[in-house]
């Protein structure tokens, strides 16, 4: 397994640093944890958003979530032109809740010229929401999710191959 730190920065991007973002990868998967503001850029030096086995949103705080509306638009953008090519549905775990809020959000920054880019909640990603304590499977990674003090509801993605 191997961790990218794609971003630390706690509240905001600063001096050319994302806020949080985290990369793991492993022979079968790699999964996105959390994804604030700048992750997006940060990811896309490595990767395309279409090569991501998940995204692992911790809380709703926006140094940790903004950028999955811009990763969304990405993989909408990639397939559409041509019509053979199929958009990918990541999976998105995100906490209990957030994914009426992150339609809200992304109803905040609509594109009237090309419509199709404001359903990318719907169409690029398969949303699932969590539970502290629940665990997924990405390829060959476990994550459990472990419920953490905050100001917010949250819990921190553990991944164990």
């Amino acid at each position: 397994m191997n961790l990218t730190i794609l971003g630390n920065r706690a509240g905001m991007p600063a001096n050319g640093q994302p806020s949080s973002g985290y990369l793991v990868t492993t022979d079968d998967a790699m999964v996105l944890l959390d994804c604030g503001p700048g992750v997006a850029t940060a990811l896309s030096a490595i990767t395309t958003p279409d090569q991501l086995s998940a995204i692992v949103v911790s809380h709703l705080h926006l140094d940790h979530c903004y950028d999955v509306l811009p990763l969304g638009k990405s993989l909408l953008a990639r397939a559409l032109p041509s019509p053979d090519v199929e958009i990918p549905s990541v999976p998105l775990y995100v906490p209990v809740g957030a994914t009426d809020v992150l339609r809200t959000l992304a109803d905040l920054f609509r594109i009237p010229t090309l419509p199709i880019l404001d359903r990318a909640f719907d169409l690029a990603f398969d949303v699932r929401e969590y539970r502290p304590g629940d665990r997924m499977t990405v390829a060959d990674l476990e994550i459990s999710l472990t419920g953490l003090r905050h100001s917010a509801p949250n819990c921190w993605p553990r991944p164990r191959c």
